[in-house]
């Protein structure tokens, strides 16, 4: 069986990855969501995984409704698997556009690199990476760094942090646009 995807794409049913934009992404695609995923995804076997941007409202009440705490988050991650150890992936990743936007001016990185973090974030915890302890959580960080890595173009002006106020080149401009 197979079935359309962005873009008009045909891809095998079992491996579905699809992305909803419910609020403004800083410029980020679905079809770049997607390939975050796919990346973080691997080899691992996949039925279906579709993952949803919203804002803080809306991931508050899902973190309410689901996790008992009714603060936002900036990612959440649902697991749908009947076997969580054998099955493939059938899961449902939801990511907070406001949370990432805050994020990224604490950490001086552009609001779109940020949500695509919380993309790969989300999907590392379906492939086994967890964040529990602090030595799970440094390497759980580094694939997020290498994975995003991959994402970035390679061109003057990649990865460098700017200050806010500070004046970007117009490549460097480019750049943060794609991201």
């Amino acid at each position: 069986m197979r079935t359309r995807t962005h873009r008009g794409r045909t891809a095998s049913a079992e491996r579905r990855i699809t992305a909803r934009r419910l609020v403004p992404c800083h410029g980020v695609t679905s079809a770049r969501i997607i390939r975050a995923v796919r990346t973080a995804l691997g080899d691992r076997p996949c039925r279906n995984l579709t993952v949803v941007v919203v804002d803080d409202a809306q991931i508050a009440r899902l973190h309410k409704q689901f996790m008992a705490d009714p603060s936002s988050t900036d990612v959440l991650t649902f697991d749908l698997r009947d076997d969580l150890a054998n099955g493939p992936i059938d899961a449902e990743i939801v990511l907070s556009a406001e949370t990432a936007e805050r994020q990224a001016r604490r950490y001086r990185t552009e609001p779109g690199r940020e949500l695509l973090r919380y993309a790969i974030h989300g999907t590392l915890h379906l492939v086994g990476f967890d964040d529990h302890s602090p030595d799970e959580r440094k390497r759980m960080q580094k694939e997020e760094h290498r994975i995003l890595a991959t994402m970035i173009d390679k061109g003057p002006g990649a990865g460098k942090r700017i200050r806010p106020g500070q004046a970007q080149s117009r490549n460097a401009r480019r750049i943060a646009d794609r991201v």
